[in-house]
């Protein structure tokens, strides 16, 4: 497995632009992913800073009207994974999601987060989802590694 992974990261670091050849098929992001979220973040790599403007349907709902907690987390890792402002392949260690408010299903949320430190290939950010009223409906923390050799 571990081979398997190795091998990945390397097809993607030698694809030209590894950014872009990872984003295309990524369930967060990825453009080309018809079953994915398609999210557009905004990335301001010289402040560390990530967000993203989302209004999730009734296909990503977990209770009735409310969004699933496991869509919600994806939400936050993909915009924590943004704010590093990497171009490489990085990697999510740890993610600690606090759900506060339910999620509601069909109004704008915000989604925002930053990176709050950086150690070698180790890597910090935080972040929370915001309701249209602008209340923080969940929060997360999260590490995020750079493999070996990139």
């Amino acid at each position: 497995m571990a081979g398997e992974s190795d091998r990945l990261v390397e097809a993607l670091v030698t694809a030209g632009d590894p950014f872009a050849a990872a984003s295309r098929r990524c369930f967060g992001c990825g453009a080309d992913n018809v079953r994915g979220l398609r999210l557009r973040v905004e990335s301001d790599d010289g402040r560390g800073e990530a967000s993203c403007a989302v209004t999730l349907d009734a296909d990503l709902q977990g209770w009735d009207g409310v969004a699933h907690g496991g869509v919600v987390s994806t939400l936050l890792d993909e915009v924590l994974t943004y704010s590093l402002g990497e171009r490489r392949p990085v990697f999510t260690v740890e993610l600690r999601v606090r759900y506060k408010k339910a999620v509601p299903l069909g109004v704008p949320l915000t989604v925002r987060a930053r990176r709050t430190a950086s150690h070698g290939r180790l890597m910090q950010a935080e972040g929370e989802v915001v309701g249209p009223g602008g209340e923080v409906l969940a929060t997360a923390e999260g590490k995020f590694l750079r493999p070996r050799g990139h």
